[in-house]
């Protein structure tokens, strides 16, 4: 199997799980660059001003690095457009920092970002080792600090467009359960802390341009079943490659609106497609925007994240 294909991560699992010959042809096919759009960038902008206000930057200080984090045209006619109808344009991220600072000295007026091996826990990067070559990697938005009690807790920052924020969004979010039991993982390693059952979701409504911060427990069950679920789509790669067949689901072809990259070429021959030696395709590495190496805080194996959950449920049972 090509190593590409081993690669995991939440997105990538979302991916094979759409749609198996999109996860092929987005791992080993590199026919389509994904672009950047209005929404993912707002999303990332606003979550660096939130990182940094949460690390103590000061209001000029966050401002600025949400400017460098911005990748967008600001002085783009067709951009400023499609971006005001959305209330998202890089004004409207700079108010969205502008009321997060209230929830700053409320929600999180007792918490602070957790510190590991000398690093603050932003972006908190992991990769997990599932045997065989498959590695899963992220990266947690923000792990936060409880100032007396020394709880870990996960925070994941949103961005929608909705009036109103509905349970169903997140409350069974996968990448939020992983999160957590990556952090079961990491506690172990520092008995001054203990993990939270908890991950905060903050939610900023665009429309309404505030904030909602809404908070879930993820239970012993939910994080075994999260642990369960990586196998399962691990033994489905296993199998689409044995068989050479991977499923195309033609109901996912056309997405928020969008034509899936690959509709126009997902039906040709990998021959044609220079896909038909998968000796000949580059492994792709790791690595950030400029080049550099992703540097992992936590390489952690399956075997850890198991023994936690175990530890876990005997120390409440």
């Amino acid at each position: 199997m090509h190593p590409n294909l081993k690669n995991l991560s939440h997105s990538s699992r979302e991916v094979l799980q759409r749609c198996p010959t999109e996860y092929r042809l987005y791992k080993i096919g590199g026919l389509v660059d994904r672009e950047d759009t209005i929404d993912t960038d707002f999303g990332a902008t606003v979550g660096v001003g939130v990182q940094a206000l949460l690390l103590g930057n000061s209001y000029h200080e966050t401002i600025w690095k949400m400017f460098l984090a911005w990748k967008g045209d600001l002085l783009s006619t067709s951009d400023y457009t499609a971006a005001s109808k959305k209330k998202k344009f890089f004004w409207y991220a700079i108010a969205a920092i502008d009321n997060f600072r209230v929830t700053l000295n409320t929600v999180f007026k007792d918490w602070e970002v957790a510190v590991f091996k000398g690093k603050p826990a932003v972006e908190l990067s992991f990769r997990i080792d599932f045997g065989d070559g498959f590695l899963d990697r992220g990266h947690v938005d923000v792990v936060l600090r409880h100032k007396v009690t020394g709880e870990l807790r996960v925070l994941e920052l949103k961005t929608t467009a909705f009036d109103s924020v509905s349970e169903a969004q997140y409350k069974n979010s996968q990448q939020g359960v992983g999160y957590g039991v990556v952090l079961d993982a990491i506690a172990k390693q520092y008995p001054e802390h203990f993990s939270s059952y908890e991950v905060l979701y903050l939610v900023y409504k665009t429309k309404q341009m505030e904030w909602e911060p809404i908070p879930f427990k993820k239970t012993f069950l939910q994080r075994a079943s999260w642990i369960k679920s990586v196998m399962i789509d691990i033994a489905s790669i296993e199998m689409y490659d044995r068989e050479n067949f991977w499923p195309k689901y033609g109901q996912n072809c056309m997405r928020f609106f969008k034509q899936c990259p690959y509709f126009d070429i997902c039906g040709m021959s990998d021959k044609a497609l220079r896909l038909d030696d998968e000796s000949k395709i580059p492994v792709k590495k790791d690595a950030r925007e400029d080049g550099r190496p992703v540097e992992y805080i936590f390489d952690l194996h399956v075997l850890d994240l198991l023994e936690a959950q175990i530890e876990a449920t005997e120390e409440t049972s």
